[in-house]
């Protein structure tokens, strides 16, 4: 399977395929051409240890590097890594200029081709570029003299799966895997309940942003074709009626069960009862809604991106074993499938099919006010991993 790019750090690297460990740190005013940049304890293992070192010994140690500037004119340096016992610390020297300007981040990478060769990149601290690689692995701020060290990186596998992702995967190792747990709740959804809970616990949001961290958790039962419908996102389109709630209810609604005026229907290509239909203009990058053949409202195409990428970008699937302990339902997940990079193009072909639907979700309530529940979008839960471009099996175990 393809890497794929979601860690934002790999991002600045051309190949991370060729990083074996990464580090990066901010420059303080005890970093300088004359002085070389600190390299903290933590970080020693990015580098071989020097030759014969002795801690206790009262000399120098060095040895030459040579570092990589893919995005300065000089593409290469010699450079060279030292060890003072005075304090003691070790440092870098011989590093181009930029690295130790206190407005950027320096980010270095050990080359597989070579212990001695390292890739470096200077990216702004102030820049979206930085802040996404702060917020990825959950680092709040920065300031001068921060570093991270990375030296587990695995590109193949930091490609693949984002780092919140890998939180996940290790509270399902430690708390989840390969053992039977009682489900949360006893309706359908309890498959998908049980494992978020476990995980976040929290059992079900309709927020913008996803589960965890942009993660979306979902449960599946295994051995069967999947049935029912996956909720995917709410999104309100753009009105073209004229028309308040109220007046919606009165023009598009019914009388329910509760004798209250509402508008709750499905809403896919083929009209409803209450003459509402989809239709896909391409030319212009809409899905529009229709009534009787005129349209009354529409979404951009850009929008539905937006929030598919946003709620379902990325998706952890759990698949699970179901059984009876008395009175008690328990499952065991046993497979965890990644699922990444949704794809616009592919949401509207199943739209087309009636494979992914709308539904309306207004009603009125008493004294004349209405409670509008959104336009929540949703997936046949038989089609959902088509919606995605890769798909990865992340954690197996026998059923």
């Amino acid at each position: 399977m393809a890497l794929l790019r979601s860690d934002p750090l790999a991002k600045v690297f051309a190949d991370p395929t060729k990083i074996a460990s990464v580090f990066w740190r901010i420059p303080t005013a005890n970093d300088s051409r004359k002085h070389g940049f600190l390299f903290p304890r933590a970080a020693y293992g990015l580098l071989p240890e020097f030759a014969g070192f002795t801690p206790t010994a009262r000399r120098n140690y060095s040895f030459p590097i040579i570092t990589l500037w893919p995005d300065q004119r000089q593409v290469w340096k010699a450079s060279s890594f030292r060890h003072y016992h005075r304090y003691p610390e070790r440092r870098l020297s011989g590093l181009h200029p930029v690295a130790y300007r206190r407005t950027n981040a320096l980010i270095i990478g050990r080359r597989i081709e070579g212990e001695r060769i390292l890739e470096c990149h200077v990216v702004a601290r102030n820049s979206i570029r930085f802040q996404r690689i702060l917020r990825y692995r959950s680092i709040v701020s920065a300031r001068n003299g921060t570093f991270f060290p990375d030296l587990s990186w695995k590109p193949a596998d930091r490609l693949s799966v984002s780092w919140s992702a890998q939180v996940l995967l290790g509270r399902f190792d430690r708390l989840i895997a390969d053992r039977w747990l009682d489900a949360h709740g006893r309706a359908d959804n309890a498959v998908g309940l049980t494992v978020q809970k476990k995980l976040t616990g929290v059992t079900a949001d309709n927020k913008p942003i996803a589960d965890y961290k942009g993660v979306e958790i979902k449960g599946m039962l295994s051995g069967k074709e999947p049935t029912g419908k996956v909720k995917l996102f709410l999104s309100a389109p753009a009105w073209k009626d004229g028309l308040s709630s109220r007046g919606r209810l009165l023009k598009y609604g019914y009388l329910d069960r509760k004798k209250r005026r509402a508008l709750k229907c499905t809403i896919g290509m083929k009209a409803n009862a209450q003459h509402l239909r989809l239709r896909i203009d391409d030319d212009n990058g809409k899905v529009l809604l229709l009534r009787q053949g005129k349209t009354v409202a529409s979404w951009d195409f850009a929008k539905l991106d937006a929030r598919l990428q946003e709620k379902v970008g990325e998706k952890l699937l759990f698949l699970a074993a179901r059984r009876k302990q008395g009175s008690t339902l328990q499952f065991r997940y046993h497979t965890v499938l990644y699922l990444v990079e949704p794809s616009i193009a592919q949401f509207i072909a199943l739209l087309r099919t009636g494979m992914v639907t709308v539904d309306s979700r207004l009603h009125a309530e008493g004294r004349g006010s209405q409670r509008d529940r959104g336009f929540q979008f949703r997936v046949r839960a038989s089609a959902l991993i088509q919606l995605f471009e890769r798909i990865e099996s992340v954690r197996t175990f026998p059923v």
